[in-house]
């Protein structure tokens, strides 16, 4: 932050005395070559900071993506392994129930 703010207030006191100081007795009618280096450096100064803000929001969306296809196969894994349990859980209850059967059968005769 402390950074921020020292860059902040240096470049537009550049900018300022660059611009705002007049050169040539009042009538500052033509940049001179400090204001022209002043403007060029804000312009792909700017142009740089909006190139980094669209790679920063270009990889929010990504990071978003992964995340949710993370999610989307943690709950795919979830679901999946609950029906396992239950298809062996519904399979041994079967199986339990026919031996009962039998056992029951068996005693009968």
């Amino acid at each position: 932050l402390e950074y921020a703010t020292i860059e902040y207030v240096v470049r537009h006191h550049f900018h300022y005395i660059s611009t705002d100081v007049n050169i040539n007795d009042g009538l500052n009618q033509k940049p001179s070559p400090a204001e022209l280096v002043v403007e060029t450096t804000l312009k792909a100064k700017k142009i740089h900071d909006e190139r980094l803000v669209a790679q920063y929001h270009q990889m929010q969306r990504e990071r978003l993506k992964a995340r949710v296809v993370d999610f989307a196969w943690s709950a795919a894994g979830s679901v999946l392994g609950m029906a396992i349990s239950y298809g062996i859980g519904r399979m041994l209850i079967g199986r339990q129930q026919q031996y009962g059967a039998y056992l029951t059968e068996r005693e009968e005769h």
